[in-house]
């Protein structure tokens, strides 16, 4: 089925926007993303609206955070994917339900983040670490969460990439995500997701749980209601 001509134009249009400026490094990844709640079906709707299904995967997340959630608490996500270090950063503030993240992938940078922000906690932390895995170890960071997820990947034809993921304790949710290269390019990405949404039929919002915050209230309720407090968790799950 082809987008109608108007709304191709303009996702056409905001694409080349979100896209532009200086290629990608990993410093500089930043996702924006919006969750929604998974419709019966939906992989029929994403075919019939042009979505191609780009791969399947499972791969297992588990996240570490320091001995007294400095990490989490100031929006730092730690996690080792299928044995790859990553390191997310809850950085920018836009709408309720659209979220923007600095993911970083290179390690060298990631344990330059973690010690900077560790340091204001514990000024005597060394700055010679060589591995991610060495940080873990000898600043005595802990698992707080290990999630295996089944997800399909599909991509629209305004090049936003479509998530649906099963989690391993029985939770299932949709994202749409759109990477940009810096920050003045958030703007058009999130036009271009609300305008997604709403050609896909479905409704994005800020009370749909990540599979992280959902694990963490399942499992750690303290945790998780410091997490709400400090803004980084939008409301109380039931």
């Amino acid at each position: 089925m082809a987008l109608p001509s108007t709304f191709a134009k303009s996702v056409s249009n905001m694409a080349a926007e979100w896209m532009s400026g200086s290629p990608l490094s990993s410093s500089q990844m930043i996702e924006v993303e919006s969750k929604f709640r998974v419709p019966p079906d939906f992989e029929k709707v994403l075919e019939l609206k042009g979505a191609k299904l780009m791969r399947q995967t499972t791969f297992t997340d588990v996240y570490f955070d320091a001995p007294n959630h400095e990490l989490s608490l100031n929006g730092y996500w730690l996690r080792k994917r299928n044995n790859k270090w990553e390191l997310k950063i809850q950085k920018l503030k836009i709408e309720r339900w659209i979220e923007s993240n600095r993911e970083i992938e290179d390690e060298n940078e990631i344990i330059n983040e973690i010690v900077t922000r560790l340091r204001s906690f514990y000024p005597n932390i060394d700055r010679d670490y060589t591995s991610v895995e060495e940080i873990v170890q000898r600043t005595s960071c802990k698992q707080i969460a290990c999630i295996t997820t089944n997800r399909a990947v599909y991509e629209m034809p305004n090049r936003v990439v479509v998530d649906l993921d099963q989690a391993s304790f029985g939770y299932q949710v949709g994202e749409l995500e759109v990477v940009v290269s810096n920050e003045k390019n958030v703007d058009a990405a999130k036009e271009t997701i609300q305008r997604t949404a709403e050609l896909l039929g479905i409704e994005c919002r800020s009370d749909i749980p990540s599979k992280l915050e959902k694990y963490i209230f399942s499992n750690c309720r303290s945790h998780h209601e410091q997490l709400v407090k400090c803004g980084f968790f939008v409301k109380q799950l039931k």
